[in-house]
């Protein structure tokens, strides 16, 4: 999923050529993101493939939720508080 929407991106931002390094780029996007503990959660989502490390996923899945909850409170919208947590 995220090569798919990396190629759309990275061909709109350079065209042709974006297409063609659109992997290269991506990873390198991601890499850069792993080291600075700011990104690293969406670093670490993004490289998700489903073998080992669960745990790590989970832990960043729950830090983006608990994310998620504070900013959607003053809004209003999101989650209702009656859903059951995955």
């Amino acid at each position: 999923m995220v090569v798919f929407v990396g190629l759309f991106i990275w061909g709109y931002l350079l065209g042709g050529i974006g297409a063609i390094l659109a992997v290269p780029l991506t990873m390198l996007v991601v890499l850069l993101m792993e080291n600075f503990p700011g990104t690293r959660t969406m670093a670490v989502l993004m490289r998700y493939t489903g073998e080992g490390k669960g745990e790590e996923k989970q832990a960043a899945m729950k830090e983006v939720l608990a994310l998620w909850d504070k900013v959607r409170r003053p809004f209003g919208f999101g989650r209702e508080s009656g859903d059951a947590d995955e």
